[in-house]
This record gives structure tokens, C-alpha cells and sequence, in this order.
């Protein structure tokens, strides 16, 4: 039987919570699904424990460690669903969430795909709250495109649940992108139509593991890495559906909001000097930031929640 969605998994080195993972997946219920997971060629016991769990639903296969976006590819074209969800190895989907994506896309044909929302966790307090909804409130109803060049809204793979057939259109993630490389995807995906916004579902769990390595590839407040955004705004589709100025106001919307991302990464980790020198060049560089209500409102909210919770 064809299931109804594939969740593909790329992992590497997450033998600690691959198998969480999947549990969370496995207990799904009131739709066909298949699990895909992509062993990146994991120096530890990552494949080994996904396969210990013996299900027909699950599929383990393991190549040489070439990256995320060459894994979740991998995963993409093994797919036999005509729905896919990439999910995070260390994230965990919560009760419904497939079933409810599922019943959305069918409903909404004319859509490439829904987006749920999510809350964050950084230990052992997962119970979904309503700021996880937050988010999707501001998410717009169309012209996806127009907006998501300017804004990552998105931010986590595993409450995006795509057509299968045009995620493969689109050619899948760019593996020369090493930051962003979700969001240059998610924008190709948008060419080819809208996202359904789903404001009253949290289908995930968003681990918080921010890794050294991820911190240095966003780059620095004198030099940040706006690699991604470059990659969406050479784009001749855009050209094509924007005049000059629509791309320049939306090119520089997101590299204020790379920028600043970075800095409230700075502030929830604690590197006062590093959150200064971002302050400081900020300052200079992007004054028109403090215009930008839609942009401040969402830093300010997430650095007092980072700073203060309990």
C-alpha cells in the first residue's frame, strides 16, 4: 500500500535521540505513513539504533557523510508518498500532527504545501504552549513568495509538510549551501505556490542544541553570513515576478533579519561582548532595523523569554 506521507530523516551522530524520534513518529495514528532515515555516515551507533526498532513503516539506509542537504535529498527521491515532511534528528512530532497535515493538503489541492508550528525545548518541559502559535499568526494566508524572501517564518523542516512531486521539481536542497539551506529551498518551493498556514496546530518539538559549528557558520556582527540570502535573490524567478525595488526592500529585510537572529543567538547563549559588538555595528549598518516593528517586536519577545525563563 502507497502511504499517505513520508518523513524523512537526516541524521548524523544522534544515536541519543534518534530513537525518540522515531517513537514519536511511530505513534501516529489515523494515517499511512513511512519513515526514512539517512544514515550520514555516523561515526557512532545512529544506524544501528534506528534499525533496532523492526518496523515494516521504516526504512535505514546509511552513505557516506556528505551532509544534511545530500541526505535529505537521498531521503526525498526514496520516498513513495506523495506527501513529505522532513523531520529533524532530534526533534519529536507531537500526537495528530500527520494526520492533521495530511487532511489539510487534501482538502487544499491548489496548496504546495502546509506549515504547522512548534515549540521549542531544552530539556524535559515539552508541553505545547499557545506562544508556540505565535508565530503563525503573522504567517501570510498568500503571496508566500513575497513574504518568505524577505523572512525565514518557516524555521523548522518538521512542521512543513510538502507536495512530494514538486519538491522534487524544485531539485531538492542545495548541498553547496552549508546555513540557510533550508530556507533557499523552502523559497524555491514557494515559486511554484503558496503555503497553507495552519494557525491552530503544533505538530512539533523543536530541540534547542545550538552547536558551536552552526554558530561560527552564521558569521560574525562585522562579517555575517548572508550566503543564503544571496543564493534567493540571484534567482531569475524572483526578476521575474518583482520589480527592483520590491527585491531590493525585500533583500534588505532579510539580511536584517539574518543579522539579527545571529545577535539574539549572541544574547540566549550569553556572549555579552559577541551581543555588544552585534549591537554596536547594528547600529550603524542597519538603523532602518528600529523601523521595522514586525522585526523587533518577535527579537525583543524571544531574547526576554531566553533571558528570564525559569
Amino acid at each position: 500500500m502507497t502511504p499517505d506521507i513520508s518523513i524523512v530523516i537526516a541524521a548524523h551522530n544522534a544515536e541519543k535521540t534518534i530513537q525518540e524520534t522515531l517513537e514519536s513518529v511511530f505513534l501516529q495514528e489515523g494515517v499511512a505513513f513511512e519513515a526514512i532515515v539517512v544514515d550520514d555516515g555516523s561515526s557512532d551507533a545512529t544506524g544501528p539504533v534506528a534499525r533496532r526498532l523492526h518496523d515494516p513503516r521504516l526504512m535505514v539506509t546509511t552513505t557516506a557523510n556528505r551532509g544534511v542537504s545530500r541526505a535529505r535529498n537521498t531521503g526525498l527521491w526514496l520516498a513513495r508518498a506523495p506527501l513529505v515532511l522532513f523531520v529533524d534528528a532530534d526533534d519529536m512530532l507531537l500526537p495528530g500532527a500527520l494526520k492533521t497535515m495530511v487532511a489539510a493538503m487534501d482538502s487544499h489541492p491548489e496548496h504546495v504545501a502546509c506549515l504547522a508550528g512548534f515549540r521549542k525545548f531544552a530539556g524535559s518541559d515539552r508541553e505545547p504552549r499557545k506562544a508556540a502559535l505565535e508565530r503563525l499568526s503573522r504567517v501570510p494566508a498568500k503571496e508566500t513568495l513575497r513574504h518568505l524572501i524577505g523572512k525565514n517564518f518557516v524555521v523548522n523542516g518538521g512542521t512543513l509538510c510538502i507536495r512530494t512531486r514538486i519538491a522534487r521539481e524544485t531539485g531538492g536542497y542545495d548541498p553547496n549551501l552549508r546555513l540557510g539551506e533550508d530556507w533557499e529551498f523552502w523559497c524555491r518551493l514557494a515559486e511554484k505556490g503558496d503555503f497553507l498556514p495552519l494557525r491552530d496546530t503544533v505538530a512539533l518539538l523543536y530541540r534547542q542544541t545550538p552547536s558551536g559549528a552552526q554558530m561560527r557558520l552564521r558569521g560574525t556582527a562585522d562579517a555575517p553570513n548572508f550566503a543564503a540570502v544571496e543564493a534567493i535573490h540571484r534567482r531569475s524567478e524572483l526578476r521575474r515576478r518583482f520589480t527592483d525595488q520590491e527585491l531590493k526592500e525585500r533583500r534588505r529585510l532579510a539580511e536584517l533579519d539574518t543579522y539579527w537572529s545571529a545577535a539574539r543567538n549572541e544574547l540566549v547563549r550569553r556572549n555579552w561582548r559577541s551581543f555588544a559588538r552585534y549591537l554596536a555595528v547594528g547600529a550603524v549598518k542597519y538603523p532602518d532595523s528600529l523601523l521595522q516593528w514586525r522585526l523587533v517586536k518577535p527579537f525583543l519577545a524571544g531574547a526576554t523569554r531566553s533571558l528570564f525563563k525559569s
